[in-house]
Order: structure tokens, then C-alpha cells, then sequence
């Protein structure tokens, strides 16, 4: 019994600490980028921001946007797609996640940003070798913190065909739960067995 209240104390203390990991948070995968507002999705996240650079897009009428570049990205056409998604850029507010010393990619995202008149209001960056971010933005409340991925939110198949097709193109793609819809994703197979639902830690 005491044994079972120290665990339980334990996660609890756990989860207070960092950020809440949920299956229903659609999560974003490398060089992909979702469009979503508040009212359909409370949250939005990607995972393993090391090398890579994820910017984040917000109004003030809960809409949102979180993309997730790495150096193969075509820059140009990633921010501006991005932002194509907002009708009006005065009001939005941008941070930016992640990158590796000399932080060259940051900059030509900054650079991008930049021709259409913004510039981050936030920028946190990997202070070390091995730092590593799991950025989650809560769309309700405008918090956007570090997570611990304690659930795979994507089915093996999924994750193993967005991994595959960043062989073929350097577009940023659109996650299929953007509003309005995304890039094709192929049904999944029901008999496959995946790795949706499983928790990495207690």
C-alpha cells in the first residue's frame, strides 16, 4: 500500500512538472506543419526538436499554427505557406523552438519572417550539444511549453510514411488534421500492429 501511494505521488509530481502528453494532441512531424484553431484542437505538439527548428503561429482569435522545419526545408515556401494560413499578420505573435549552434537555420526562418513584416516575439534555443525540445502550444491559453512524450500519438504506419517521404521532396508538408485538410496520408491498416497508445514511461 505505501509503496502504491509513493508511485502515485511520484507521478503526480512527475506531471507537474512538465507538460501534459495526450493521445487526442495532434503531433507533428518532422518537416510537416499544422493549421488548427481552439475549438478543434485544445492543443497541438511535435516532438524532438534537436537540430531542427519549430516556429509557432498565433492570433488573438485562438488559431494557430506549429511547424516543424529541419535543414532540408524549403524555407521560402514553408513560411510563406505557414503564414498564407492567417488573415491578418499584424496581430500575430511568433516564437521560435530548437536549432543547434551556429543557429543558421533560425536565422533563415528570422530572414523569411522578416519579408513579411515579423519578427519573434519568443526565441528558445538548444543550449547545448545534446538539448532537445518537445514543444507543446495550448491553443485555449496561449502557454507554450516543454513536454515529456509520454505517448506515441501517431500509428508506426503513419510515422513510417512521413518519415519515408522526406526523401522525396523538401516541401513542408500539412498535417491531416489541419483545418481544411492536409497532405495524403494512406488509411491504415487495422490488423497492423502499431505503437498508437503506448506509453513510454509510468
Amino acid at each position: 500500500m505505501l509503496l502504491k501511494l509513493f508511485l502515485l505521488l511520484f507521478i503526480v509530481s512527475m506531471n507537474s512538472f512538465a507538460g501534459i502528453d495526450e493521445l487526442k494532441t495532434p503531433e507533428v512531424a518532422q518537416r510537416e506543419y499544422i493549421y488548427t484553431n481552439s475549438e478543434v484542437n485544445e492543443s497541438i505538439q511535435t516532438v524532438g526538436v534537436y537540430t531542427c527548428v519549430a516556429l509557432v503561429v498565433r492570433d488573438r482569435g485562438g488559431n494557430g499554427a506549429l511547424a516543424h522545419f529541419d535543414a532540408a526545408t524549403d524555407i521560402d515556401r514553408g513560411v510563406s505557406e505557414v503564414l498564407s494560413n492567417f488573415s491578418d499578420l499584424s496581430e500575430l505573435e511568433v516564437s521560435l523552438f530548437g536549432g543547434q549552434s551556429p543557429y543558421r537555420l533560425e536565422e533563415e526562418i528570422k530572414e523569411k519572417l522578416l519579408e513579411y513584416g515579423l519578427t519573434p516575439d519568443r526565441i528558445l534555443r538548444n543550449t547545448t550539444s545534446k538539448a532537445s525540445m518537445n514543444i507543446n502550444v495550448n491553443l485555449k491559453t496561449g502557454i507554450i511549453s516543454d513536454y515529456t512524450e509520454r505517448f506515441s500519438n501517431t500509428s508506426y504506419s503513419t510515422r513510417k510514411f512521413k518519415s519515408d517521404r522526406l526523401k522525396f521532396s523538401k516541401r513542408l508538408y500539412r498535417h491531416e488534421k489541419s483545418i481544411g485538410g492536409g497532405d495524403y496520408i494512406p488509411a491504415e491498416d487495422e490488423s497492423e500492429f502499431g505503437f498508437e497508445g503506448f506509453r513510454f514511461d509510468m
